[in-house]
């Protein structure tokens, strides 16, 4: 005989929310639960449960939703307002809010792993606010978009605006603030020794895996006080021989890859930055200027900003090499006195290998060896953030799109011009066939030194590196003839 199975069948509802309130108040008036299920269709148990409050009158299908409706709607909101400030945000950095919403700020259990939603939640959660897919993929265009003087010139108009409606424009240099990261290598070789974000060295990484370095991040105002750095580390705990290394006054950080993330940047302004300005009296509002693609802004830093009166400003993307004070005056000079350091540290120790316990303790000799008060006051002027003026900009650093176009169009295409042509088009065409999560993520990492996102991923990212490259290294060579 053969055996039989039961077929399953999903109960559609046929109430609504209207039906169980109707129903729930003919109940208080002293109707039976029995008559008012067969008079509303609704079953008995479901309306036993909300009479005695055992589960909401108004509930969805499926399992709970890990955020509340006002949760959603804040993160939402969040969204746009960082949006439109600037900042571009992407997929990972909503990930990152919920996960310190749910794990530091609320304090709530999730099935998350850590706190943290994948992929899955993260499609529910688009299709429930189709807006910000939108958003996203104007995020994506943008990141795309040249740099050129009048888009500078545009950027400062636009800020200048802000600062002086929130009566910012003319305060004290102590009350302006940038941030910024770097890697070192543990094993520096040649003149490669540090990767500044924008810098054009990256693809050298990549020829080697042996290179470990590791993050550091710094932070400065306009007179020149340096606040203490926070150095990152790739653990989950932070071994007992490297904490005991690292200066008092300094901060360290953990994550899966080495590098500054939401979490990690979250905790270095609540807990180290924010109380050093109030221990040394800093005076309120400040203006704190940050990457416009920064990986690390987050909601819950977004509301602790605007708490504390921190005015989060995104700078000019692509251009941190002529606007950000760090990368002008700090971190270039601290690119040969670190592989001195090392090399010295090499002579002192017979040829013992460079450890992470070690890296402290030299990171705080380059950092005293170079940090200039009057350097970082200059540097701040250089990049026209204090005093805020466009004019200050060295405009020749940059290689306008706009320009290079016109001089192909009115020259004739030489070898170079060619391969710049084809290279071009090619990444265009790349880019274009790349999903728009996969590319965002690719520019995220671009000045990363090793490829930080899913293994799969590897060997296509190393190759949109060495395409972009190409392209590059060949817009250069034309602009310098």
């Amino acid at each position: 005989m053969s055996k039989t199975t039961k077929k399953h069948v999903t109960r559609v509802m046929t109430y609504s929310k209207a039906d169980v309130e109707n129903a729930l108040a003919e109940i208080k008036k002293g109707m039976s639960i029995r008559n008012a299920s067969k008079i509303f269709q609704i079953p008995r148990t479901t309306l036993l449960y909300k009479h005695t409050g055992k589960s909401p009158i108004s509930a969805k299908k499926g399992p709970a939703l890990v955020l509340t409706d006002k949760e959603e709607s804040q993160l939402v909101q969040w969204f746009m307002n960082v949006s439109a400030k600037g900042f571009t945000v992407t997929k990972q950095q909503l990930l990152d809010s919920v996960q310190i919403l749910v794990n530091k700020v609320v304090k709530r259990k999730t099935p998350f792993c850590d706190g943290r939603p994948g992929r899955h939640w993260y499609e529910k959660y688009i299709r429930r606010h189709p807006n910000l897919s939108q958003k996203i993929e104007e995020n994506s265009g943008e990141r795309r978009a040249p740099l050129s003087e009048e888009r500078i010139k545009k950027w400062f108009l636009e800020v200048k605006k802000l600062l002086y409606e929130k009566d910012l424009l003319d305060i004290h240099p102590s009350r302006i603030f940038t941030c910024d990261e770097a890697a070192f290598f543990l094993n520096p070789e040649g003149d490669k020794t540090i990767i500044q974000r924008g810098s054009k060295t990256v693809h050298n990484l990549a020829k080697s895996n042996d290179k470990e370095c590791l993050i550091s991040m710094f932070t400065a105002n306009a007179a020149g006080n340096l606040a203490p750095p926070m150095v990152m580390f790739r653990y989950q705990r932070t071994p007992y021989s490297i904490t005991t290394s690292i200066p008092d006054d300094w901060a360290h950080g953990n994550s899966e890859n080495g590098w500054m993330n939401g979490r990690t940047f979250y905790d270095y302004i609540t807990e180290d930055f924010y109380p050093w300005l109030l221990e040394n009296k800093f005076e309120f509002p400040i203006v704190l200027f940050l990457d416009k693609h920064s990986s690390n802004m987050t909601m819950s830093l977004s509301n602790f900003c605007a708490e504390k009166n921190i005015e989060v400003i995104p700078l000019h993307p692509n251009a941190t090499h002529i606007i950000q004070p760090l990368d002008v005056a700090f971190f270039r000079p601290m690119k040969s006195i670190w592989k001195h350091i090392i090399d010295q540290w090499n002579i002192d120790n017979f040829g013992r290998k460079f450890r992470k316990e070690n890296f402290s303790f030299a990171l705080k000799q380059a950092v005293d060896f170079v940090y200039d008060v009057e350097n970082l006051r200059n540097g701040f002027m250089d990049c026209g953030l204090c005093p805020f003026s466009p004019e200050a900009i060295n405009y020749s650093l940059i290689k306008d799109s706009a320009a290079y176009k016109e001089f192909r169009l009115l020259g004739s295409k030489s070898p170079a011009d060619e391969c710049a042509d084809k290279s071009e088009r090619f990444l265009h065409l790349f880019e274009m066939h790349l999903p728009d999560d996969k590319l965002t993520l690719f520019k995220e990492n671009e000045h990363n030194p090793l490829w930080a996102g899913d293994e799969k991923d590897t060997n296509l990212f190393y190759f949109w590196m060495n395409v972009k490259m190409l392209a590059n290294t060949s817009i250069d060579s034309i602009m310098d003839m």
